[in-house]
């Protein structure tokens, strides 16, 4: 028969960050860091759909079948929602480790000035920002179109932003401002899938920091057990040491 071990939940004491004070200058550059790192995540996104736009313009005008227009349309589409799910939760898990590499680097004191102005680091709104970026020459082009007539702007908006347009063109009879609904698909995954990337690289690091604990401290095969992860923390459970079997 075994006592009842009494059980203390004690959370390992984590270093506290220090607090950097930036000055008006420094503001000034990471504001216009933080701009540059939200367009390069958003550029291979933009480009993406570009490529999708064309193939479904050129796949859908190729003849007047509506089955072959119908899989042309949905085809595109679901590749590029395919597109933002990897980009989104790629772009959130680069933005996760880069936040973690910063944080290490502030705690040893490294005079590393992107890890001091903290750019470039996770956020969840910068997901849907990104995402957003990437709609902006639509909703420019749309709302053009929506107070007349431009051949120009038409043609921008079928083989930039085909994958917007083609779908309603299909349907027809639906007024151009309902067109501007579809920006929320890519801000949508994007944002979505950037607070995924995130999570699933700091469940990553969670096992990698689980197997190094292991191995630096020898614990046994229970270790994992009696210990605790939650948010990057330890939570390690002591036993009274007092206790024995019966």
């Amino acid at each position: 028969m075994t006592e009842n071990n009494t059980e203390e939940i004690v959370e390992e004491e984590q270093p506290q960050e220090e607090m950097y004070k930036l000055t008006s200058k420094q503001v000034r550059k990471k504001i216009l860091l933080e701009i540059v790192d939200l367009l390069k995540g958003a550029a291979f996104p933009f480009i993406i759909m570009c490529i999708f736009s064309s193939m479904i313009i050129m796949f859908s005008s190729y003849t007047d079948e509506l089955g072959v227009q119908l899989i042309a349309v949905i085809g595109g589409e679901l590749m590029l929602i395919a597109a933002f799910v990897l980009l989104g939760r790629t772009n959130g898990s680069a933005a996760y480790k880069t936040k973690v590499t910063n944080q290490v680097k502030r705690k040893l004191h490294k005079p590393d000035e992107k890890a001091i102005l903290k750019t470039g680091e996770y956020a969840v709104w910068k997901g849907f920002v990104i995402g957003f970026i990437t709609t902006i020459p639509f909703l420019i082009f749309q709302i053009i179109a929506c107070t007349g007539e431009y051949t120009f702007v038409e043609f921008m908006l079928e083989y930039m932003c085909g994958w917007a347009v083609e779908p309603f063109n299909l349907i027809g009879t639906i007024p151009d401002p309902y067109y501007l609904f579809m920006a929320l698909l890519p801000i949508g995954l994007h944002g979505g899938f950037y607070i995924y990337g995130k999570w699933w690289e700091d469940k990553r690091q969670q096992k990698i920091t689980r197997a190094e604990d292991d191995k630096r401290k020898g614990k046994k095969k229970h270790y994992y057990e009696e210990n605790k992860y939650d948010g990057g923390k330890r939570y390690v459970v002591k036993t009274d040491k007092n206790d024995k079997k019966k």
